[in-house]
């Protein structure tokens, strides 16, 4: 699942890289998982999806602050395929019209199955009706939703993974609902 571990400095530069031999000169003083630990310690932050620029392959980040004498000395930073996830999603999915996610609670996407089509949202909006839900019960709930994407209705079983700002989601469109509930009652009926 991780395709690489960093290590950044002070000053956002790559120390140490399992993935690049040196690792790469430029300043990651931008992204959002080294931006999450300057101010302060906000212990384990998981950041947007980004295309490798390596290979092009999305990732997302899993950082946390490093610090010595109470001060910023640099980040760990895990990189993370979303594609395992979708490897792994894509083994439960038994029947048509099935989604599954890792979102943050802010409603971005981490990973998806199936992967949405280019230029589909990565972020749901706070109108949402996950960004409702989990505002509503901070460990999850139930929902229904018209996909944006595919236009399909959905019935949503949302849960918060451990103490995390992360949901897994788990969709199945209502159209199999009514049909998995007639094909098991019809014979009573």
């Amino acid at each position: 699942m991780v395709q690489s571990l960093w290590v950044y400095d002070q000053d956002g530069h790559a120390a140490v890289s399992s993935r690049a031999h040196p690792p790469p000169t430029q300043s990651f003083t931008d992204r959002d998982f080294y931006l999450a630990h300057v101010k302060e310690d906000s212990g384990t932050y998981y950041g947007k999806v980004y295309n490798s620029t390596f290979n092009g392959q999305p990732f997302f980040t899993v950082s946390r602050r490093i610090t010595h004498g109470g001060a910023l000395a640099g980040v760990l930073e895990l990189s993370v395929l979303p594609s395992n996830f979708f490897r792994f999603y894509s083994t439960l999915a038994y029947t048509e019209g099935l989604q599954y996610g890792l979102i943050r609670e802010d409603g971005t996407f981490l990973a998806r199955y199936p992967v949405a089509p280019p230029g589909a949202t990565d972020r749901l909006d706070e109108n949402s009706n996950f960004r409702r839900t989990v505002i509503a019960n901070k460990t999850g709930g139930f929902y229904t939703s018209l996909s944006p994407i595919d236009g399909i209705e959905r019935r949503f079983s949302v849960q918060r993974f451990e103490n995390t700002p992360l949901f897994i989601t788990a969709g199945i469109s209502s159209t199999a609902i009514r049909n998995e509930w007639i094909a098991v009652m019809a014979p009573h009926i």
